[in-house]
This record gives structure tokens, C-alpha cells and sequence, in this order.
């Protein structure tokens, strides 16, 4: 009986044994970033999509052409995905995918079909992060990004995972995070915009191999500002510097952030950090108290060697700061017209006798009241002059 029971015990080993299924690395497509653009006509979607490149020859140099990307039709995101085996010879595998750049154009026409899909695949890693840019998405994959060799590895490395934005990472939206803004009371959300970074040359009159040198050379890529997206899905603005701050405090989303304040001549750059912001709305009007801590790095003071920066007046100038980047966030949500601060889900996360008597409208909004507490503090008795 046991000799049965231990030849039936091998034969299942046996039979459980092996990866008959399986599909060798060298013959997987390993998917880093994909870009979505609108064709010409409107009528169908373009993807780029850039794989790792695990056999990448050592002689080339960063500003190598790209041979990892590849480019693919389709009435609809998943005809394109299904459209790019007629020209790669990979088994591609999505589970690695860093990022979902949108173009400009399509961005124009609304995402969120788009973003949907990638939802509902489940080989799509939830936590991609997604990007608008200037211009179409497939320039940016003949780009450079940081030191990374991947276009897509590199910008993913400027964002942030946790879900805050620090001086040395970019806030970054996920699909996740997306998707679950869209479902809010008052859905929109703001993602990163991407851009080619100018050229600082400004001589008109280069040489004609300074010239052909500087197109051989890829573009740096650079997270420019935000984009807002509406509602429905397309991009109605972008928010500049002081504009992001605000949206950050106030999405409780800041870790840390570089600001600098002047007054006349005198510049002071400080980090802006441990924020802390509770909303209240009473009265038709938003109260807002922000405590915060500032830690200060430079002092350029004119003329004045080793001089003592006054802290109450270098309070005052971030306090004049951070409460200008509140109030000019609160004016570019009245003018384009869409909550991305979420402040209407403020309002709905009240308590339901509170706010069923509310009447929620991002036009008609007030100027809120603010009360900014601001710590500043230093270290080191020497300081720069101009």
C-alpha cells in the first residue's frame, strides 16, 4: 500500500513539475511608458510605446537614436495595443509600465475613455503615473531624462510615490488616483505637464557644427507645471509656480518645497516643510489655518557682511507668500472653472444635515480667510553678500 501511495505521490510530482506555459525573458517585451496621441484625422488613437532595453550596447552613446520604441494605430487604445504584434516580435508584458503620457491633442478631445481602458486591463499596474505634455506624446519618448537611459524610468524617478510633493521629487498622479478623483462629487484632478527644456544659447549666429551638434543631441525633458483636467476628461488649464504651491497646501499633498522672498534687495531662500492645514466652511466663506516651519538656507543681504537676517521680518515675507500662492489657486479654480482643490468634497464630507443645505459652486466661490502661522529658523552665523 505505501509502495502505491508513494509511486502516485511521484507521478503527481511529476506531473506539476516543468513551466510548459512559460515565457523566456529574452522573448518578453517589457513595456516601460506609453505615449497616446490623436491621429491627423481625429478618427483613431496613435501609442507609442518604449521597452526596456536589457541588451543595450555599451557603445552607444546617450544620444544614440532610439531603437526600443515602437508606434501602433487603432480605432481604440486596446485595437492599438492589439495592432502592435504586426511589429513587435515580443510577448509584451505591462505590468512594469511607468508612465501614460497623454499629447496635447488628445487632451483637447477628453482622456478619460482612454484612462478607462487602462482601468479595466488587468495587466496594467494601477500605479503608473500619468502626465500631460506639450506638443505630440512620441516626442517626448526621443528625449533625455535625468541620467536614466529609459525616457519613461527617468521621469517616473521625478515624481513622488508617496503621495506628497518635496523639494528633490514632483507630485505625481497615478491611475489609482485618478480614477478615484473622477468619482468625487466634484471630480478633476491635476497632473504633471511635461516639456522640452529651451536651449539657454541664444546667439543667432552659431556655427554650422554647432548647429549640427545641437540637433544630434537629444532634448532634456522637464516636468514644466500642472495641467487641470476637467470633468470630462481635457485639459482647461495650467497652473504656474504659485499656483501649485496653493494647490498643494491645500490638498494637504506638500512634504517640502524651496521658496524664495525678497524685500528690496534683500533675498532670502528658505524650505518650506511640516505644513499643517484645516479647512473650515461656515458662512459661505472657507476659514483657512496653515501652521508651518520654515528652515532658512541662504540670506543675501547687500553690502552687509555677517549681518543677522531679522526673522520677524523674514516671517512676515513667507506668510505674505504662502498666503498669495492660497489665494491664487483659489482664482485659477473661479477661472477655470473646475475643482481641483476639492473643496466641494470638503463641503460633501460634512456632516449630512450641514451639507445637503449647501450649494456648491467653483464660479462662486469667496476670497477665504487665512490665518498662516510661519516658524522660521536658522543655523550658521556667516551669510552671503552681493
Amino acid at each position: 500500500m505505501r509502495i502505491r501511495l508513494l509511486i502516485l505521490c511521484v507521478a503527481l510530482l511529476l506531473a506539476l513539475s516543468g513551466c510548459s506555459g512559460a515565457i523566456e525573458l529574452q522573448e518578453t517585451g517589457i513595456v516601460m511608458g506609453i505615449g497616446i496621441d490623436a491621429s491627423e484625422d481625429g478618427e483613431s488613437v496613435e501609442i507609442t510605446v518604449e521597452i526596456a532595453n536589457y541588451t543595450e550596447d555599451s557603445s552607444k552613446s546617450a544620444d544614440s537614436p532610439q531603437d526600443n520604441i515602437f508606434t501602433s494605430k487603432g480605432r481604440t487604445i486596446t485595437d492599438a495595443i492589439n495592432n502592435l504584434k504586426s511589429t513587435v516580435d515580443k510577448y509584451l508584458f505591462w505590468g512594469h509600465n511607468k508612465v501614460i503620457i497623454f499629447g496635447e491633442k488628445i487632451l483637447q478631445a477628453g482622456i478619460n475613455a482612454h484612462i478607462d481602458a487602462f482601468i479595466r486591463n488587468a495587466e496594467m499596474r494601477p500605479t503608473a503615473f500619468i502626465l500631460a505634455c506639450e506638443g505630440r506624446a512620441a516626442e517626448i519618448f526621443n528625449g533625455k531624462s535625468g541620467l536614466a537611459s529609459s525616457v519613461s524610468f527617468g521621469i517616473a524617478g521625478m515624481l513622488e510615490r508617496n503621495g506628497k510633493q518635496t523639494r528633490n521629487k514632483k507630485l505625481g498622479c497615478n491611475i489609482q488616483e485618478f480614477s478615484e478623483n473622477m468619482l468625487n462629487q466634484y471630480p478633476a484632478n491635476i497632473v504633471p505637464y511635461l516639456k522640452f527644456k529651451s536651449s539657454e544659447d541664444t546667439n543667432e549666429q552659431k556655427s554650422e557644427e554647432k548647429q549640427q551638434e545641437q540637433q544630434k543631441k537629444k532634448k532634456e525633458i522637464e516636468i514644466e507645471s500642472y495641467a487641470v483636467i476637467s470633468a470630462e476628461g481635457k485639459m482647461v488649464s495650467k497652473l504656474d509656480k504659485k499656483e501649485q504651491l496653493g494647490a498643494f497646501l491645500l490638498l494637504d499633498k506638500l512634504e517640502s518645497e524651496i521658496i524664495t522672498v525678497e524685500n528690496n534687495s534683500e533675498k532670502f531662500s528658505l524650505e518650506l516643510y511640516s505644513s499643517k492645514i484645516s479647512i473650515d466652511y461656515t458662512n459661505n466663506v472657507f476659514r483657512i489655518e496653515l501652521n508651518a516651519d520654515c528652515k532658512m538656507y541662504e540670506v543675501f543681504i547687500p553690502d552687509k557682511v555677517n549681518s543677522k537676517p531679522d526673522l520677524e521680518l523674514v516671517e512676515q515675507l513667507v506668510k505674505n507668500y504662502v498666503s498669495e500662492a492660497i489665494l491664487s489657486a483659489f482664482s485659477a479654480e473661479r477661472n477655470c472653472r473646475e475643482d481641483f482643490l476639492q473643496l466641494g468634497q470638503q463641503i460633501y464630507r460634512m456632516p449630512k444635515d450641514k451639507s445637503n443645505s449647501i450649494e456648491f459652486s467653483v464660479q462662486k466661490i469667496a476670497e477665504p480667510e487665512l490665518k498662516i502661522n510661519i516658524d522660521v529658523v536658522f543655523s550658521g552665523e556667516i551669510f552671503n553678500t552681493i
